[in-house]
């Protein structure tokens, strides 16, 4: 049975929920732990784990996405301070991967150095801002950088194809560190239902064909108001349709 993790960016941001609220609300479900996830800088220095957070976390598997608003990771002070920080976090909360987007780092070079020891990972892009989508892309840069892995979100090469995502699963499996799974839909008015329920079995195969740590990441804002939205998800992955 594969490992799942919940993002702690499931919870909605506009509801001002401390980090450490969100990560004990997220363990009362039944998961293998969590992947503290961070869209600013902001959001990453304003947290401070409390002991209760530490404690929980030493046993659980947890990973971490770094920062990826206003933000280009290279050799300067700014970056230096994130990276950092990154690096406690990391260690405080027990973390065995940090996942970057590939858009954001200017100097890949100098991050795999001054993170060496820690397990990194890049993150395949959406079809909205495809910058890292291309397999030969990908394939260069992880052959060129093999202080990476890669973090295959499922939702991501959904929104290019099945066979995509069927692509990327069979070239790059040895490299994948962890998995991430929500779905975006087709955004059309009158879609097949059929075709809609066909990628998502597609996408939970692949999920279960890999076996990687698998990550949640279902935007609870549209759902406010339907408390089960996470373990029924959590159902989904396990059971399937």
């Amino acid at each position: 049975m594969t490992d799942l993790l919940l993002s702690t960016g499931c919870y909605p941001r506009v509801m001002k929920y401390d980090l450490n609220d969100v990560i004990l609300r997220a363990l009362t479900h039944n998961v293998a732990g969590i992947e503290a996830s961070f869209l600013t800088t902001d959001e990453l220095f304003n947290f401070s784990p409390d002991d209760i957070i530490v404690s929980r976390l030493s046993n659980t598997y947890n990973t971490l996405h770094a920062p990826t608003k206003n933000i280009k990771y290279s050799n300067n002070a700014e970056s230096i301070i994130v990276l950092d920080k990154i690096k406690y976090m990391y260690k405080v909360l027990n973390c065995k991967n940090i996942v970057f987007h590939y858009e954001t780092l200017s100097d890949v070079d100098f991050l795999s150095t001054y993170l060496s020891g820690f397990n990194l990972s890049v993150e395949n892009s959406n079809n909205s801002n495809p910058v890292f989508s291309a397999g030969s892309d990908i394939e260069a840069f992880l052959e060129k950088n093999s202080s990476f892995s890669l973090t295959l979100d499922v939702c991501h090469a959904l929104e290019f194809s099945k066979e995509y995502l069927r692509q990327l699963t069979n070239k790059f499996s040895d490299k994948i560190a962890e998995v991430h799974w929500s779905y975006s839909g087709h955004k059309l008015n009158h879609d097949s239902a059929s075709s809609i329920i066909s990628d998502i079995k597609f996408g939970l195969y692949i999920v279960k064909k890999l076996d990687k740590k698998t990550v949640l990441e279902v935007d609870l804002r549209p759902n406010l108001e339907n408390r089960n939205v996470i373990s029924s998800e959590i159902e989904l992955l396990k059971n399937g349709l």
